[in-house]
């Protein structure tokens, strides 16, 4: 007896994220590093700003950060738009600012005009997140399936 022919089995496509599409509701928005009132203010959105809900975490949603958020590096450690030294994000030009985290040697990095005291102004990676409580967002209806490259 022949030994049944199997058939081929289609590769499994990795999921891609389901992102809502959100807009701030509140005048004044902080944003955190964490799901909580007690983690770290992040920086601050105003009403408008359009954001990418990409989870949520009790009544908190995480969002990748907007190119609105301030974020700054300092330019010691830039050449050509790539990090030279592993490199901490903050939400101000203070290097006693929280941390939004670190960048490795080699990340490309959008730097914006905004420079003072050896500081720059970059936009957000998209691997930075940012919590936000759910009763300052609204939420468009539909999910949408985006790629990485295209959520920002």
């Amino acid at each position: 007896e022949a030994p049944a022919v199997s058939e081929p089995v289609a590769p499994i496509e990795a999921a891609k994220p389901q992102v809502k599409l959100g807009v701030v509701a509140a005048d004044r928005l902080n944003v955190r590093l964490g799901a909580g009132i007690k983690h770290p203010v992040a920086g601050v959105l105003v009403k408008g700003t359009k954001v990418n809900v990409i989870g949520k975490s009790g009544a908190w949603l995480e969002l990748q950060a907007p190119p609105e958020l301030k974020v700054y590096v300092s330019e010691a450690y830039v050449s050509d738009g790539k990090v030279t030294a592993p490199l901490t994000m903050r939400p101000a030009m203070d290097a006693k600012a929280v941390s939004l985290g670190q960048l490795p040697v080699g990340a490309e990095i959008k730097l914006l005009d905004e420079r003072k005291f050896g500081w720059v102004r970059i936009v957000p990676p998209e691997t930075l997140l940012v919590y936000a409580f759910e009763d300052y967002i609204d939420i468009e209806a539909e999910p949408q399936t985006v790629s990485a490259e295209s959520s920002r």
